[in-house]
């Protein structure tokens, strides 16, 4: 088996030294997972669908901020998708057992959207008690009104998701609702969609899982048993932490947890079962990330939002993808603390950079590699490049830098994300500072060019690419 090493020199205003400690990385020719183009994808929250004040999807600022994260499945969802009350017009009134009202002139918008940026829609349809008849079977009359919008506009929906985080409805909404009822009403949806959007895919259940504790209120073993084979797409929720405005706090957020390697890898548990499950028990399906962010409850204040985000946000794309997830679904666009852009001053996130970075760098296709001395607090991960060569995504989680040393290649782009604190609102690329334009610019993020070798610097992150090594795997057909 072929392998190449690579070695990256000091990037701009960092100096190198004797005393950081070498990394050595070299890349077999070999791909251990593939993700699709859309891996890094996003949501518009179910609560911005809503009157009487919806996203303005025609927003320029907007458009232009979201075109950088394309393609990618946009996923709107969230609690509110289970309240939710879809009206054609805004003269229906809310029936009993629904909340909220999403308007048809709305959801037209965010199809428009959706088709003008290269988005795939995946939209969850109220699951909740609204669409329930007196004996709780879950029907279609409002799901078959907005199944037939999207297809009289030609909205680009790739998936129908029924129900948000489904395991927890009884807390959420009151409502229990086990697996064989859930697995029933997911055939109604089928025969629905056979109908209404034929080669739609369907998801579920969406369930949330808690750090340390996993599913609470589990239904998916049961519901995969039992109804596995209704569902083309298998779709759990994850947070490494809960803000402190959570009911339920299983692992508090704080900065030290974001730099912590026990809580970083703690997701490859969860979806090691969850894909077990699959395994056994619907092998055909896909499963998706369908919904992550920094902090569960809308995010954290001083945390989620400031630079330290991108530590876990990095890390878990490369861990995700590694495994072959082909869809993770970041919460969220423009809403909560965890949002990647402020709607108020359209200023983007570090994590929003670090995302238009990944998209543009990291590949489909992850590289086979080995790491000496490994460390749990260095994390790098390889795909191939996109326009050729190989990427790495690097994550250096301790308080001193260090020497990346990935063999003899001369020179390199470098993409290293730093910051003057933590917790600072402020982002530095190649050590000089980015900020938005107000109208959905911000600026370029152009990489440095750097020769051999390299300290990379302490508590950064950010992507290496090396054009001048091509691993065979990495040819032209590629699915960059």
């Amino acid at each position: 088996m072929k392998r190449w090493l690579l070695i990256v020199a000091c990037p701009l205003a960092i100096t190198c030294s004797a005393r950081d400690a070498d990394v050595d990385v070299s890349v077999e020719d070999a791909i251990v997972a593939e993700v699709d183009e859309r891996f890094l994808s996003f949501t518009v929250d179910a609560s911005q669908m809503l009157e009487p004040a919806p996203l303005d999807f025609a927003s320029a600022p907007l458009r232009r901020l979201a075109r950088e994260l394309a393609p990618a499945i946009l996923r709107i969802g969230g609690t509110d998708s289970d309240r939710t009350f879809y009206a054609r017009d805004a003269t229906a009134a809310i029936p009993p057992g629904y909340t909220k009202a999403m308007l048809g002139r709305t959801w037209t918008a965010a199809c428009e959207f959706a088709s003008a940026l290269d988005l795939q829609i995946a939209f969850t349809l109220n699951a909740g008690r609204g669409p329930r008849d007196t004996v709780g079977a879950w029907t279609i009359d409002r799901a078959s009104e907005i199944l037939a919008d999207a297809r009289a506009v030609g909205c680009p929906v790739a998936l129908w998701e029924l129900g948000n985080e489904v395991n927890a409805f009884s807390v959420l909404h009151g409502l229990e609702l086990g697996a064989e009822r859930y697995s029933k009403d997911l055939g109604t949806l089928a025969a629905l969609r056979d109908r209404e959007s034929p080669g739609t895919r369907i998801a579920g259940p969406a369930s949330a899982f808690w750090p340390i504790i996993g599913e609470a209120f589990p239904i998916l073993p049961d519901f995969l048993r039992t109804g596995g084979a209704s569902v083309d797409v298998v779709t759990w929720h994850y947070y490494p932490q809960q803000s402190s405005r959570c009911p339920l706090q299983t692992r508090a957020a704080t900065v030290e947890t974001l730099l912590a390697a026990q809580p970083l890898d703690e997701i490859t548990g969860w979806a090691d079962a969850i894909e077990a499950l699959r395994a056994e028990h619907a092998p055909r399906a896909d499963v998706w990330l369908g919904e992550t962010g920094h902090a569960q409850c809308g995010g954290e204040p001083g945390v989620s939002g400031t630079f330290v985000s991108g530590f876990w946000w990095l890390d878990e794309l490369g861990l995700m993808a590694r495994r072959g997830t082909p869809i993770v679904a970041r919460q969220a666009l423009t809403v909560g603390r965890y949002r990647l852009i402020d709607p108020a001053t359209w200023e983007p996130t570090a994590d929003y950079y670090a995302s238009v970075v990944w998209k543009r760098t990291m590949g489909a296709r992850v590289l086979a590699m080995r790491i000496a001395p490994r460390s749990r607090r260095v994390r790098i991960y390889a795909h191939c490049a996109k326009g050729g060569g190989v990427a790495f995504a690097v994550v250096n989680l301790d308080r001193a830098p260090v020497r990346l040393r990935f063999g003899a290649a001369g020179v390199a782009e470098a993409y290293i994300f730093s910051s003057d604190a933590l917790t600072s609102e402020r982002t530095a690329l190649n050590g000089g500072w980015l900020a938005g334009d107000g109208a959905g610019g911000f600026s370029p993020l152009v990489p440095a060019a750097v020769t051999n070798p390299v300290a990379w610097p302490a508590r950064s992150y950010g992507v290496a690419v090396v054009r001048g090594i091509t691993p065979r795997t990495c040819g032209e057909t590629a699915p960059w």
